[in-house]
């Protein structure tokens, strides 16, 4: 069955006004949260939609990442999806968006005159080149596509500037004679291979009423021109969707893909780089999911995601499945080039009876990675997580689940009233990192998010804490504590330092220490600092808090914090450079209050000693009448 992306008529922020609460979710979520860890990708400001994420991480320049999605900013100029391509210079921090060329309203290019572009796919080659596939298609006034073209786009300066190449044109006919759906990318990076840089790309063909079949082209020349393509599928009755290309070691060329019509995942392979496949075989039977899973209106599949070790040859893939009455995540191996397959085994390791689903993998040599959505957080089995696990022994044992996304996305909250978030998730892994992206609805709008596992060193401060933040000078009184709260935002542990400073309005510092301590990977620790006002001027102070980065910290924009600090002339509690009955009243009113009482006023204390007594009442006596 076609399943082109939905459109979105009008504007999604009208849309979704028009159906839910203002400042409200539809199951009482908060719209807007607050970003606490995680990179955003994309930064639309006309907040429409992005989904289907793709990513990869250059070999030559590994700080340097490209993702690609689905982007309906368009749609607020009256147009449609079309295809986003974001690029990264610093490990996924911060993120430069952009379309591919072709998009209406745009330059004219290769792409030109197809209104909707969808189905990303990203890789690099060997030198860093970049390459985009995906289709566009002409939307209907039904909301159906025709024209499904499959194109395949590269780029030598990191997506300024592109190459687009048509590899399987849609057909011209009203009927939509023939479409081409859900194309996926792969490059033969393996170093030993005699078809080393060779373009690959499988998808779906769907010729009349006819059940889609899975077709293959490939280019030699660096993506300048395309096989005709081929058919690999082998059972014309039956319908077969989400084909995923892979190259292992000696170059051969792996293509999986689901049989919906008798619910398996099917392989086929290519020793000749493309030239001629194998026939298909069955690597496992798939429980499929229902239609939408509970407490969800969203689509989705169990389509499978394929990754080889580029040493050892093993062949991972891996799909959700519904054969324990819920959706789990399941993965099979083969150590014999796909000739005989293990017996799945499940991915997720929560005992809950919650939906994972979507999975995508990665292999780089001793390691394969995974991530999916989650939903074992939620009681209610309805918001979802990405989580993530790895492999360093072929795949016989797991890393325990980890969660990579830090606030948990709820899929009806925004756009498409809950009916699609994309079709998958994506990830990139290299031998230190592996590297996710998923739909997002943090900010209350479909968003792609990012994070790398393990994650860059980060240490950061999170709040200064004063009992107050009012002193005196020139009385004898207990000093001012301040605590400073530092988070270790990795699982790393580190030894920190973190520098206190005092300074007037001027910039003239009157107090500058430092402290070192250890602080354990994911935890937190607070430090205490000194301040003695006796000797200040009366005046307003900065409290400047900073941790100094870690080794191998790049993200610093949360290492420093302030606070205000008032320092008066003794009995002037109300600051308003006298002291006069006012404060006198002030000492009086709250007389005999100690600290954690409900009429304990802090600034009433004038010698900080947790009580408002008679010594506070004799300070304003001794004083009263003062200026300054």
């Amino acid at each position: 069955m076609i399943d082109v992306i939905p459109r979105i008529s009008r504007s999604l922020n009208y849309r979704v006004a028009s159906v839910i609460p203002s400042g409200r979710n539809e199951r009482g979520i908060a719209r807007k949260q607050v970003i606490t860890a995680n990179a955003q990708v994309t930064s639309d400001p006309t907040n429409e939609p992005q989904n289907e994420p793709t990513v990869a991480v250059d070999p030559v320049d590994n700080s340097r990442v490209a993702a690609g999605a689905n982007d309906y900013r368009l749609v607020a100029q009256g147009h449609d999806a079309w295809l986003g391509f974001y690029t990264s210079k610093d490990n996924g921090t911060t993120w430069i968006d952009s379309l591919l060329p072709g998009y209406p309203g745009g330059t004219i290019a290769p792409l030109s005159g197809y209104t909707t572009g969808s189905d990303p796919a990203i890789a690099f080659d060997l030198n860093g080149r970049l390459y985009y596939s995906g289709i566009v298609f002409v939307r209907q006034s039904s909301g159906a596509g025709i024209d499904g073209t499959v194109f395949a786009a590269h780029s030598t300066d990191n997506g300024t500037n592109w190459v687009e190449t048509i590899v399987a044109l849609g057909s011209n006919t009203r009927r939509g004679s023939v479409f081409n759906d859900k194309p996926y990318i792969a490059i033969d990076t393996i170093a030993n291979s005699a078809f080393k840089g060779r373009i690959y790309l499988s998808w779906t063909g769907f010729v009349n009423t006819n059940p889609g079949v899975i077709l293959f082209s490939e280019s030699s020349d660096g993506g300048s021109t395309f096989s005709s393509a081929t058919t690999i599928s082998n059972i014309p009755a039956d319908e077969m969707q989400g084909s995923v290309p892979y190259v292992g070691p000696n170059g051969i060329l792996y293509v999986t893909w689901e049989d919906t019509t008798t619910n398996h995942i099917m392989i086929s392979k290519s020793t000749n780089g493309g030239t001629s496949f194998s026939a298909p075989i069955a690597v496992a039977t798939v429980i499929p999911l229902p239609a939408t899973l509970p407490n969800s209106s969203f689509r989705e599949n169990s389509f499978p995601t394929l990754a080889v070790d580029p040493v050892a040859g093993t062949v991972y893939i891996a799909w959700d499945d519904y054969r324990n009455g819920n959706s789990d995540i399941f993965l099979t191996r083969s150590t014999d080039r796909a000739a005989t397959f293990s017996g799945p085994v499940k991915l997720n390791d929560d005992t809950t009876t919650n939906d994972q689903f979507f999975p995508w993998i990665q292999s780089v040599s001793g390691k394969i990675a995974a991530v999916w959505y989650d939903r074992r957080l939620d009681p209610s089995n309805h918001n979802m997580d990405i989580f993530y696990s790895e492999s360093i022994n072929q795949g016989l044992a797991w890393s325990p689940n980890v969660r990579l996304s830090s606030v948990s996305s709820n899929p009806d909250c925004c756009g498409f009233l809950g009916q699609f978030i994309g079709d998958y998730v994506g990830m990139a892994l290299t031998s230190s990192t592996a590297r996710a992206v998923w739909m997002d609805t943090r900010n209350g709008n479909q968003d792609i998010f990012t994070e790398r596992y393990p994650p860059l060193p980060k240490v950061s401060i999170t709040g200064i804490a004063l009992p107050r933040n009012i002193m005196y000078n020139q009385i004898s009184s207990k000093p001012l504590n301040a605590t400073i709260i530092v988070k270790n935002d990795a699982p790393y542990d580190e030894t920190i330092t973190v520098a206190f400073s005092l300074q007037n309005i001027t910039g003239t510092i009157f107090l500058s220490v430092n402290q070192t301590a250890p602080l354990l990977s994911s935890a937190t620790v607070n430090l205490t600092f000194t301040v003695q006002t006796q000797n200040l001027p009366r005046g307003n102070y900065t409290m400047i808090a900073h941790v100094f980065p870690v080794k191998g910290q790049t993200d610093i924009s949360n290492n420093t914090m302030t606070s205000l600090l008032q320092v008066h002339i003794p009995g002037d509690i109300n600051g308003d450079g006298v002291v006069n009955i006012i404060d006198l009243v002030a000492v009086g009113s709250h007389f005999g209050a100690r600290r954690g009482d409900p009429n304990y006023f802090p600034t009433a204390d004038l010698n900080n000693d947790d009580v408002i007594d008679i010594i506070d009442l004799s300070i304003v006596g001794s004083t009263f009448g003062r200026t300054g």
